[in-house]
């Protein structure tokens, strides 16, 4: 919930000329994900969302947010649009690197193959349904964090003691949010 709410809220001031947010967030048990990272995953697709819906109509135009245990267990953070939707030719693609289908020199299609390893790294699962005209959902689904997965391995604790060299680095994204956002995930260890 706290993941979805900080992508919103970076992602406000281009949703708001284009759909209004509707919240449903249900009780969930928690899962073992970082945070700002699902973040960042979380402000891609709403993002996107906001992008496949055209500017200058808010109040016909949604953006759906809800977390919900599913039926299989795992916790599920669902984002879905009332915009143009994805060709069913093109839905096998879009987690694929480089793949988009937006004009020539508008986005790279890295974000969703982005957001597709990071949720798979926390052992978890994106999926998308899409209709031409009436909308997209993409489904984040992660497995709910047990007493043995929160206890961190003799490596893992290893990897949190030992500190990395501070690096220097230069984001270049052509969408300033999600520049924003990775800049925001490095800052605490690097320049």
């Amino acid at each position: 919930e706290r993941a979805i709410e900080a992508a919103l809220t970076m992602a406000y001031p281009l949703i708001r000329g284009r759909a209004k947010i509707l919240r449903d967030y249900q009780p969930t048990r928690a899962v073992w994900a970082d945070e700002g990272r699902l973040a960042q995953v979380f402000l891609h697709l709403v993002l996107n969302a906001a992008q496949a819906i055209p500017d200058g109509a808010p109040s016909t135009n949604e953006i759906r947010v809800r977390v919900f245990e599913a039926a299989d267990g795992r916790v599920c953070g669902e984002v879905s649009d009332t915009g143009v939707g994805i060709a069913p030719e093109n839905l096998p693609r879009v987690f694929e690197p480089f793949f988009t289908t937006r004009a020539s020199g508008v986005g790279t299609g890295l974000g969703r193959a982005v957001c597709h390893g990071l949720v798979t790294s926390f052992g978890g699962e994106i999926t998308v349904e899409s209709q031409k005209g009436k909308g997209t959902t993409f489904r984040v689904l992660l497995p709910v964090a047990t007493e043995q997965s929160a206890t961190p391995s003799p490596e893992g604790r290893k990897l949190k003691l030992s500190r990395p060299r501070r690096r220097r680095f230069l984001v270049v994204y052509d969408e300033t949010l999600l520049a924003r956002s990775i800049e925001m995930q490095l800052e605490d260890e690097h320049d």
